[in-house]
């Protein structure tokens, strides 16, 4: 086969391959010369990860100083770094999970005015429900253009709690969320990315939490008798979230895995996408680390959320 002609051969399997589930072979890289997706036995330089909260503080700065002003809950910012292992589920099949570093916290309300700022895309559909003042301490209000003509002319505003969890975001607005984090030059140039956790990652954190994933009570990692101490459900949410300052860390530093909002993944269920962990209007026994939940990849839901996790090269 001439050269040219292997270079075709390669050219329409790489093409065929591109979109499949799984990794395209290395000669779809190495055969094409490379260039940005080159493979190569070289080992690879450990990357620095991006301060998260520097580099979102500095696109609030542009967009919105006063949005940048807020007191927002340093743990937002910060990833746990949680360890490879093995566990069983409730159908008794072997789990393997990689290491991986996971957000301390839900993606704050914060997160999410900043990006539809940064878009120009403030609507009422695709704000957080849950805006109102409930004396948490993390109300703020921020201005961000005029409307009409004088005399008639107004400020627009966006009111929020900037610690509570973000909700009603969608499979696809969290899509276009993480497009966007990873779009900034910050994050783009460190050559780390940020992704949904799968529904085996989340449950694999929560599993682990206490250091020995086969002694949690009830597939949960506290005592039955300290449930609200960690966990916003139906018992102690008064209907609505909070501020994620609230309510007790798990060992491994990880907050409100379990109740207040269920975090969406990136594993799916026939045309939905999963969801982990229960939230603000789950009987507490829906809290545990084995109950799955779905939702429709469009629907924006009251009670799902989301976490991020971060890789690098």
């Amino acid at each position: 086969m001439s050269i040219s002609s292997h270079i075709l051969v390669t050219l329409l399997f790489c093409a065929a391959h591109a979109g499949a589930a799984w990794t395209v072979p290395n000669r779809c890289a190495t055969d094409l010369g490379g260039g940005a997706y080159r493979t190569s036995a070289k080992p690879r330089v450990p990357v620095e990860p991006p301060d998260l909260r520097a580099v979102l503080m500095a696109e609030a700065q542009r967009v919105s100083p006063e949005l940048a002003a807020l007191d927002v809950f340093d743990e937002v910012f910060r990833f746990a770094r949680i360890d490879g292992g093995r566990y069983q589920d409730e159908q008794k099949t072997t789990v393997d999970v990689a290491p991986f570093d996971l957000q301390l916290t839900d993606v704050p309300q914060w997160m999410t005015v900043l990006w539809l700022l940064a878009m120009g895309q403030v609507s009422d559909e695709r704000l957080p429900h849950f805006r109102d003042d409930d004396g948490d301490g993390d109300h703020a209000v921020v201005h961000y253009g005029r409307y009409g003509h004088w005399p008639f002319e107004f400020e627009r505003r966006v009111e929020f709690n900037h610690d509570h969890p973000t909700e009603r975001q969608s499979a696809v607005d969290a899509e276009e969320f993480l497009a966007w984090v990873n779009g900034l030059e910050a994050v783009w140039a460190s050559g780390c990315s940020y992704r949904l956790l799968t529904s085996e990652e989340w449950e694999w954190a929560v599993r682990s939490s206490t250091g020995d994933p086969t002694r949690i009570q009830d597939r949960r990692p506290f005592p039955d008798q300290e449930l609200n101490e960690y966990v916003y459900s139906v018992d102690n949410s008064e209907g609505r979230t909070h501020s994620m300052r609230l309510l007790r860390a798990l060992p491994n530093g990880l907050r409100h895995m379990l109740g207040h909002v269920n975090q969406l993944t990136s594993s799916i269920y026939g045309p939905y996408r999963l969801t982990r962990g229960g939230d603000w209007a789950s009987d507490a026994s829906y809290v545990r680390s084995t109950p799955h939940h779905v939702a429709r990849p469009g629907d924006r839901y009251y009670s799902v959320g989301l976490r991020l996790v971060r890789t690098c090269p």
